[in-house]
């Protein structure tokens, strides 16, 4: 009321006022009922209007940042019921609005989704059916006073997602999904490794879903052979040792290929020698395949089932050369996602078509190189997020690539990146350290050469 009174004064442009003046200045303020409901809605549009920023996002304290400002964000979801107990102890007032939607696209209507399984059911998906908002932090003291009214000390600098009161929980579904009839996989699937003799998680997911071809591809190394014979002897998979020739490998590092790429040459060679159209290449690190539907990711067991349909999917275009499974921990078992992502990266569990003719090269970042290469020739490539790899975190396994990412590995992979592609390429920070980020953007239009197919897929249903 003191505000409104100030700015009617101010209206006036008088610097000296009579009593006439002053009791007519009360009277337009002081109006009748219908009028002053109509001055208050107006004063909250305006209101309004000058947070427009808190729509989604919320600035802790209502104090807009910039981006370099920012300390840390975190996503807040609260159960619906929860609102205004939470709105009061947090103090947020009737300003900031919430999402009630994940804010992430979710548009399929590009692909022909005919004779697929299922591969929504938002209704049963509980970041729909809860609101959100991105909250911004300005500094340390901020996120501990959140942490503190929320008396959760298991919130951590690492948080991205916060449940308030709690997490809910789907339990519409349970088990593992299997088929009920055989599914194969068509195409070789091939695993370069090096010093995982011990860890072996992609074998025993692929044994899980009783797949049968597959070889793991290792060094000529007298010790590296003995461990992964031993292994792989208990395993009852020996015979699927695949070990490369030392000329093979020499021929590759003079052209420049080190580490794991002479592996995954050979085994490229090796598909297309026995006159396969496409093959697989998996990293060694990968532990479980999953289905995402209605809100919760389940395993598979006794099935090739992602694979299989991998395989026949990218038969109904004729442009599609790279193909691969998204990482089970980029994408939530909630939230609106893109079924397929076309022309981007494709990482760590990829189907190549072998008349691709583009090799595997160099020593660091070999998935983006070669998704780069494919894709700046026209080439088109499917992420699919229907179904996932259990990838684990760099550096969480022993072995593999840990030794050359070490020190200042990290950086030389950015730096190797960067001089190959400027164009895509640039160096962020990221998790607290040098990161590379790729723009993928100026092929999204490469056409995938849709032509309509059949896929034969056998039922899937859940086993507990």
């Amino acid at each position: 009321m003191l505000a409104l009174l100030l700015r009617n004064f101010k209206k006036t442009g008088k610097k000296q006022f009579s009593i006439d003046d002053i009791k007519e200045i009360l009277k337009l303020s002081f109006v009748d009922d219908t009028q002053q409901n109509d001055t208050e809605t107006k004063m909250n549009i305006q209101v309004t209007n000058n947070y427009n920023f808190l729509k989604t996002v919320w600035y802790y304290g209502y104090k807009k940042l910039n981006k370099n400002d920012i300390f840390k964000t975190v996503v807040l979801r609260i159960q619906q019921n929860y609102i205004d107990q939470f709105r009061n102890l947090l103090s947020i007032d009737q300003r900031q609005q919430f999402n009630h939607y994940d804010t992430k696209p979710k548009n399929n209507s590009e692909f022909d989704l005919s004779d697929c399984p299922p591969m929504d059911g938002s209704d049963e998906d509980i970041y729909s059916s809860h609101p959100s908002i991105k909250v911004c932090f300005a500094n340390l003291e901020e996120f501990d006073d959140f942490r503190n009214k929320l008396g959760d000390r298991s919130i951590t600098h690492k948080t991205k997602t916060v449940w308030y009161p709690d997490r809910p929980t789907n339990n519409t579904y349970s088990g593992k999904w299997i088929c009920n009839t055989k599914c194969e996989n068509k195409y070789p699937i091939y695993i370069p490794s090096f010093k995982r003799s011990d860890s072996m998680h992609t074998v025993k997911s692929l044994l899980d879903l009783d797949i049968d071809n597959f070889y793991v591809v290792i060094r000529p190394i007298k010790e590296e052979i003995t461990k992964y014979t031993s292994t792989m002897e208990m395993l009852g998979c020996s015979n699927k040792l695949l070990i490369v020739p030392q000329k093979y490998i020499d021929d590759q590092e003079k052209i420049g290929n080190f580490n794991s790429i002479p592996q995954r040459n050979y085994a490229y060679q090796h598909s297309k020698d026995n006159n396969h159209t496409h093959h697989w290449c998996l990293d060694d690190n990968i532990k479980g395949f999953y289905r995402r539907h209605k809100g919760v990711k389940l395993p598979f067991t006794k099935t090739a089932y992602p694979f299989t349909f991998v395989e026949q999917y990218i038969q109904r275009y004729t442009n599609i050369y790279l193909a691969s499974l998204q990482y089970s921990h980029l994408v939530p078992a909630n939230g609106n996602r893109n079924i397929i992502i076309v022309n981007s990266k494709v990482y760590s569990c990829i189907l190549i078509k072998n008349d691709n003719n583009i090799m595997w090269k160099g020593s660091y970042n070999e998935d983006i190189i070669l998704t780069l290469d494919t894709l700046t020739q026209g080439k088109a490539t499917m992420t699919f997020q229907n179904f996932l790899c259990g990838k684990l975190s760099t550096g969480s396994t022993k072995g593999g690539n840990q030794d050359i990412y070490s020190s200042d590995g990290q950086t030389k992979k950015i730096d190797a990146l960067m001089h190959q592609y400027p164009q895509y390429t640039k160096k962020i920070q990221k998790y607290g350290h040098p990161h590379h980020q790729v723009d993928y953007t100026s092929f999204k239009n490469i056409d995938l050469g849709y032509k309509k197919t059949k896929l034969t897929l056998p039922e899937l249903h859940l086993i507990n």
